[in-house]
């Protein structure tokens, strides 16, 4: 998975995660790949968890 970069030595932001809910069935959860390509039907359910981006300048800072 990638992570957002940071930048001016800023930490990396957190990784996101995307997953497939067939018919929208929690149960048979699937999660994908970052960069995919897939086909959807009517019920199927694509849930999208983004996180913040990267740091911005030294933590110690």
């Amino acid at each position: 998975m990638s992570q957002p970069w940071g930048l001016a030595g800023g930490a990396p932001g957190a990784v996101g995660e995307n997953w497939l809910l067939p018919g929208g069935d929690e149960s048979r959860a699937e999660r994908l790949a970052d960069k995919c390509t897939i086909d959807l039907r009517a019920g199927d359910v694509l849930r999208m968890l983004t996180p913040g981006g990267g740091g911005w300048g030294s933590p110690d800072a």
